[in-house]
């Protein structure tokens, strides 16, 4: 072997290694769709009636996001099996306009508008991390 075929097989070997090192960004299929939830108003109540289907797509726990609700609302409520009932009677309008606010707050990346994130909390801080761009942002509460 020269010279030359030995450099090219000693750069195909750290070509090789240095692939094997880097994280490659998830292709995304299709753009991210909003959910929409599904309003069941009965009596002084408001059930959304898909609310674990909401939680599984948004890719967060049910609870903070039941809390949201409650604050957004400013009532009490419940998560009952897969529904999420509160107290208090809703349009299907301002419960689906409140959980895009959510999605465009806790879950889509503000660099790359990605919904591959996470919510991570520090302290008195809440940071929204993006597993496809490798952004931090921080959420005001």
């Amino acid at each position: 072997m020269d010279k030359k075929q030995l450099s090219i097989i000693h750069y195909e070997k750290m070509l090789e290694r240095a692939l094997s090192q880097v994280k490659f960004r998830a292709e995304r299929s299709s753009r991210f769709v909003f959910p929409v939830a599904m309003v069941n108003n009965v009596k002084n109540r408001t059930i959304i009636t898909n609310f674990k289907e909401i939680v599984e797509k948004l890719n967060r726990d049910k609870q903070h996001l039941a809390s949201f609700f409650f604050k957004e609302f400013a009532v009490n409520g419940i998560i009952e099996d897969d529904t999420l009932v509160l107290f208090g009677k809703f349009p299907f309008e301002k419960v689906n306009m409140s959980l895009k606010y959510y999605i465009k707050k806790y879950v889509l990346c503000p660099v790359c508008n990605s919904n591959d994130t996470v919510i991570e909390k520090e302290r008195k801080n809440i940071f929204l991390k993006c597993l496809a761009c490798g952004a931090i942002s921080t959420v005001l509460e």
